[in-house]
């Protein structure tokens, strides 16, 4: 490591370089995707706050060091969009913004990207950020997104160039009226692609896997899955003992990494918050310390955790903090029934209803936890 604050190593967003931890089997078959001969695409699942973004712009930069093929990209998040409209805008602006990066530094070069846009009134500026490439706005349909993809795929390949389309919250498409249809378009630029791949991925773990999980649907079947669990425990006192060489030169101490590991239940975004809080500090961390930190974190976050729980139904919130209190890998066994005065319909639909938003998880052990391991222990204290 060559970083030297709390936040850079351990960031509140986007964790890259040294400052990335593991998923060296999931950077390998992403990068491995992106480069392939043909463009293989992506469906990328993983809870929230599990560091899907993370991979893939440090995946990106792994590429784009590499000799060989020259790799650009482009994200676009379609989570506000709520109709064919605005989600012919988001893409038009990133199918822009990514065509301008596939030109060569030649005049002639233009010609090209001219022709494979003509459709689209496109329009060449070079601004402070570089050069950016505006398509006109026409009556959006999924035939138009069709087309302005298979220009985009048209344009990488002849510059020699793999594209990259990242397209984050895709199951909010599902949701639009046009969203088959939109999927279809999808499916048709893809399966064809010669220089386009395409990276999805959302934090409704259900709902993206209906759209290409379900056989019915267009994009059944396109795609690799690359599924984010949490990362491995070996890997964290790596990654913790290295920063705290860095930080104090000395490892930190093994009953403090693993009450760090016990408290955040490995939970990307919790070990990055406490660690945080603890590379803070001018002395090296301690169980008190790590315990402190945790606290601390359950006080900032106390308040948005009950605006969170307000919508579950009563009887799921009863189960819920039943299952923080004692997580379980079978919720309706008669012990644990009976402790809520529950029936198994009741239990089961609870529990299916809290797995479906992404509020309950069965670890390696198949026990049924809270995701976020600070809710459970809000959920604990009331």
């Amino acid at each position: 490591m060559t970083l030297s604050t709390a936040d850079e190593l351990f960031p509140r967003g986007i964790a890259l370089g040294s400052a990335f931890c593991n998923r060296e089997r999931e950077r390998a078959q992403l990068a491995g995707n992106i480069l392939a001969a043909r463009p293989r695409h992506t469906w990328i699942s993983g809870r929230r706050r599990h560091g899907k973004s993370s991979l893939i712009a440090q995946t990106l930069q792994d590429v784009q060091k590499k000799r060989g093929k020259k790799v650009e990209s482009a994200t676009v998040d379609v989570f506000v969009v709520h109709n064919l409209k605005t989600l012919d805008e988001v893409l038009r602006d990133a199918i822009g913004t990514l065509s301008a990066k596939l030109l060569p530094r030649r005049k002639r070069a233009l010609d090209f990207l001219g022709k494979a846009f003509a459709a689209f009134k496109p329009e060449l500026s070079i601004g402070a950020g570089g050069m950016s490439l505006k398509l006109a706005s026409d009556a959006p349909s999924a035939a138009r997104i069709d087309a302005m993809l298979r220009a985009l795929d048209a344009a990488a390949a002849h510059y020699g160039v793999r594209g990259v389309l990242v397209i984050d919250e895709f199951q909010q498409v599902s949701r639009l009226d046009e969203g088959h249809a939109v999927e279809g378009a999808i499916r048709s630029v893809a399966q064809s692609a010669k220089a386009l791949s395409f990276v999805f991925l959302g934090s409704e773990r259900t709902l993206l896997a209906q759209i290409f999980e379900d056989r019915e649907r267009p994009l059944y079947m396109l795609c690799d899955h690359l599924d984010i669990g949490r990362i491995d425990a070996a890997a964290y006192r790596k990654f913790l003992n290295e920063a705290a060489r860095l930080q104090w030169n000395a490892s930190m101490p093994e009953q403090a990494v693993e009450s760090l590991l016990s408290c955040t239940q490995r939970h990307p975004y919790y070990v990055n918050a406490v660690a945080r809080a603890l590379f803070d500090q001018k002395t090296i961390p301690t169980v008190s310390s790590v315990e402190k930190a945790w606290s601390w974190l359950m006080a900032q976050e106390a308040e948005r955790f009950k605006v969170q729980l307000l919508p579950v139904p009563h009887l799921t919130r009863a189960v819920f903090k039943a299952i923080a209190v004692e997580p379980t890998a079978m919720p309706t066994a008669q012990a644990f029934l009976t402790s809520l005065a529950l029936s198994a319909g009741t239990v089961s639909g609870a529990v299916r209803w809290l797995e479906e938003r992404d509020l309950l998880w069965r670890d390696g052990g198949n026990v049924l936890r809270p995701v976020d391991p600070l809710m459970g222990l809000y959920l604990r204290s009331l």
